[in-house]
């Protein structure tokens, strides 16, 4: 098969980095704009992260941001795009956001047999937003149908409820499922603070569990001594997009008939033993916010389940305890994803397995970079679990300063969390101490997260490790 590159930035690289593990790619076509620059990465790539094993084209230079070459390049020239030529099989256009349809049929016009995009072209975006505003479609509607369904079927999971985020989606489940005052839910001591709030806005009493030390999610050796006669739900969160153990969970619930709720927030598309989070306990619960690996353009949220009860309960309870206007079988709450997020998210869902690919490429050169420095711990996955790496979070006893630097520097990094949920001022009713959450309580100040996003190049991530090895060098 012979492929071509069109574009070859952030996201053209990590495109290359992938085929690297196909064999059967003889030619990859790059077309950049920098002879120069394409040819440096290539020169490093073979030196640094390891021999492409393909014949490699480059192109002569050409300059994207003349308007005359962009004219040319969107009536097919084959003096700019010489894919007939080169008996292109597939050409992939990673040039971003600002990619315009005009260009996707410029490739075919020059000879390429199918084209993919990488990312939205930016006027499938804006056109999707502006049909909902010609539709005037605002609040509910077919486009957030239309996203349900696709959901449902890309997802394998019979219902999927929209509401307007991720602690909606939570709470809607738990009064959904009659949980409230004099119950007990379960849940994990490291998350944000929406998994555990809203157990208590429900009315409900949130019990918090010690995490799993090698993989952050709630450890199940630390749920059964928490259960008493009043407790009625599990919580786990897929955190930082790794899968709780969800078999020794759902032995759990089984055993002692609770009900799981998975807080799937972080975790789109992440998998337990082959089957995706979410549709393993009684329903899962998604965010859309932008940051999310299917984010939207502000806030949106989803419930997911195989329950039809559940899955009624829930869409009544979102729209003021009703399905239709003016008939109100109980109180609710107004909890409703909006037609604009709705046919962003639909664009975005064609996308989502390979930039989640991407991220799982990117958090594997991470940890092979990072993995030889000393006093750094590089996130493990568990052998039945898919991680998408929604974050890529590494542990160091040198946090702080490391965070402080890296800042100085120009890298952006995060801390999730920096206190444990139990330790916030928000539960300090509940008198928890320091041992009663050890790991939680530990690792709350030793974690960071990297940057991590589809569009990570070689480059930057080479730099990074360089720069984290340099630091804790010298402040070792």
């Amino acid at each position: 098969m012979r492929i071509a590159i069109n574009g070859f930035g952030r996201i053209g690289r990590s495109v290359f980095r992938i085929l690297d593990n196909h064999k059967n790619i003889d030619v990859v076509a790059i077309n950049d704009l920098s002879n120069q620059e394409a040819l440096a990465y290539l020169l490093k790539y073979d030196t640094v992260m390891g021999r492409f094993t393909g014949n490699v084209y480059i192109e002569e230079n050409i300059m994207h941001t003349d308007n005359k070459t962009i004219q040319m390049l969107s009536e097919g020239n084959p003096d700019i795009l010489p894919w007939k030529e080169l008996d292109i099989d597939i050409v992939i256009e990673a040039t971003g956001v600002f990619t315009k349809r005009s260009l996707l049929e410029g490739h075919l016009k020059a000879g390429a047999k199918k084209v993919l995009l990488t990312v939205p072209a930016k006027d499938e975006i804006d056109n999707t937003m502006q049909n909902v505003i010609n539709d005037t479609a605002f609040i509910k509607g077919k486009y957030v149908q239309k996203f349900e369904e696709e959901y449902a079927t890309i997802y394998g999971v019979k219902h999927v409820v929209s509401c307007a985020n991720g602690t909606d989606g939570i709470y809607i489940t738990l009064k959904a499922l009659g949980i409230g005052a004099g119950d007990e839910v379960i849940t994990t001591a490291l998350s944000w603070i929406s998994t555990s709030e809203t157990i208590s806005q429900a009315g409900a009493k949130v019990v918090f569990a010690d995490i799993d030390p090698n993989y952050h999610t709630i450890d199940p050796s630390k749920i059964e001594e928490k259960i008493t006669e009043k407790t009625k739900a599990i919580i786990p969160v897929h955190l930082y997009g790794h899968p709780a153990n969800m078999s020794k969970l759902m032995a759990i619930a089984n055993k002692y008939n609770l009900k799981i709720i998975e807080d799937c927030a972080q975790a789109h598309f992440a998998q337990w033993k082959g089957q995706n989070v979410g549709t393993i306990g009684d329903a899962g619960t998604f965010s859309f916010f932008p940051s999310k690996n299917l984010g939207a353009y502000g806030d949106a949220g989803c419930i997911i389940t195989n329950d039809d009860e559940l899955a009624e309960k829930a869409r009544m309870f979102a729209n003021h305890g009703g399905l239709q206007k003016n008939h109100h079988e109980f109180e609710g709450i107004n909890s409703r994803m909006d037609g604009l997020q709705a046919a962003i998210l639909s664009v975005k869902l064609k996308y989502i397995h390979e930039w989640t690919d991407l991220r799982i490429q990117h958090a594997a050169t991470y940890s092979q970079l990072l993995s030889r420095i000393e006093n750094v711990i590089t996130p493990l996955s568990h052998k039945n679990g898919k991680h998408v790496f929604h974050l890529y979070v590494i542990r160091t006893e040198n946090r702080d300063e490391l965070q402080n630097l890296l800042k100085k520097n120009g890298v952006s990094s995060g801390i999730h969390y920096p206190t444990a949920l139990p330790f916030l001022n928000a539960y300090k009713y509940l008198g928890n101490m320091p041992g009663d959450f050890p790991v939680a309580h530990q690792y709350s100040r030793e974690i960071i997260s990297l940057p991590m996003y589809p569009e990570l190049n070689e480059d930057e991530k080479f730099y990074l490790s360089e720069l984290i090895k340099s630091i804790l060098i010298k402040n070792g």
